[in-house]
């Protein structure tokens, strides 16, 4: 009975914010500072929720469990964020020196479709950008060099930005800092094989990354952060740069490609007065070029030139249509996220429909139907 009542005094207590009173309940009396209720809940999580910092510091000097979860898998550090008390969750991250395991915690987001998890250091971004920049200069950042040196280098740790293959472990509680598993690198931590990305969705990783909850939040001081610019400009060297420039190039070889055989077509309306043909209509495509292979006109048919920007323009075409069709099964399974990805794909099928000879008596000729030759007016548009 003594145990219950002073379990009551002590979550009374911490309400009122009366740490002396704390400190005497828990020096004169045998209660168990890590009680649960039937909520899971602790007095350490009733102080970070209401605010009461002196409470806090009581219950840290006292050893209380700080990793504990309530029924939300939320712990101590979690509930001071989501309520706004700034002060108590400086104190845990700046002011405490176990605070690393308090931020690998994690749950699942209910209304996400794809898996997507929410962590600490998420919610410390959406509500308080402020402190999240304080902790990564104090607790993220490591000056490597000697004191009288007047070059040094700034190491970074990115375990709470790179914890895509981590996150489900800090879910389920699993261990994650075995040796075996976790490779430290100038801050940057690297993970074997056996760790996999918490979903296969690219779309939710992105989404879900912490430097995009920084670029869609209001404060956007964060990301001008050395800590951030430097992650992007790692992920950018590391993924998109040879990418990027790769299909640069290609797509100049392509216009020129393209552009060159636009120049070496003529209108129909040249071919069909060849051979004497008033109408400009597409029925009769066929019989203009039949007339011009029997007449052996030499300036209907394709030179060498014409010949050989057909193949180039041909495997860039099949290139770039492969590529955005790669690039539309990556969104799986919301394959119309991305709109721009069908438009592109789209002027591609009608730049290949342009160029294409659907039947065999249009092969040696230069000429392409009245139908065809609007399709090229309207890519080119």
């Amino acid at each position: 009975m003594i145990l219950s009542i002073s379990k009551l005094s002590i979550e009374f207590n911490i309400f009122l914010g009366h740490a002396d009173v704390v400190a005497y309940l828990l020096q004169t009396h045998l209660v168990n500072i890590d009680a649960l209720t039937d909520k899971c809940e602790t007095a350490y999580h009733y102080a970070c929720a209401n605010g009461h910092r002196s409470v806090v510091i009581e219950l840290l000097a006292n050893e209380c469990d700080t990793l504990i979860r309530n029924t939300q898998l939320y712990n101590g550090l979690e509930l001071a964020i989501l309520n706004h008390n700034q002060d108590v969750a400086r104190l845990l991250l700046l002011g405490y020196y176990d605070w690393r395991p308090m931020l690998q915690n994690a749950q699942i987001i209910l209304d996400s479709t794809t898996g997507a998890y929410d962590t600490p250091f998420r919610k410390l971004i959406r509500y308080m950008p402020e402190l999240a920049t304080d902790v990564i200069d104090q607790q993220f950042t490591r000056t490597s060099g000697f004191e009288n040196m007047t070059v040094d280098k700034q190491i970074y740790d990115y375990e709470f930005f790179e914890d895509h293959l981590t996150v489900k472990h800090w879910y389920s509680k699993g261990n994650i800092t075995n040796n075996d598993a976790l490779v430290t690198c100038c801050g940057i931590f690297k993970y074997r094989t056996e760790y996999e990305p918490y979903t296969g969705d690219s779309y939710t990783l992105v989404r879900n990354h912490p430097l995009f909850i920084i670029s869609d939040s209001e404060n956007q001081s964060l990301m001008e952060h050395s800590f951030c610019q430097t992650l992007r400009t790692k992920k950018y060297s590391q993924f998109g740069q040879y990418l990027l420039i790769l299909s640069f190039i290609l797509y100049l070889l392509y216009l020129s490609a393209y552009t060159a055989i636009i120049l070496h077509t003529k209108h129909p309306q040249y071919f069909y007065s060849l051979v004497n043909e008033t109408s400009i209509y597409n029925y009769v495509c066929e019989s203009v070029a039949n007339r011009l292979i029997a007449n052996n006109i030499t300036a209907a048919y394709r030179d060498k030139t014409f010949k050989n920007l057909k193949i180039g323009v041909y495997t860039f075409l099949c290139l770039f249509i492969a590529k955005n069709c790669i690039l539309i099964l990556t969104l799986f399974p919301r394959l119309f996220r991305k709109g721009s990805y069908y438009l592109e794909a789209t002027a591609f099928i009608l730049a290949f429909v342009c160029v294409f000879d659907h039947d065999e008596w249009l092969s040696p000729l230069a000429l392409r139907c009245p139908t065809q030759y609007q399709i090229v007016s309207q890519v080119n548009i």
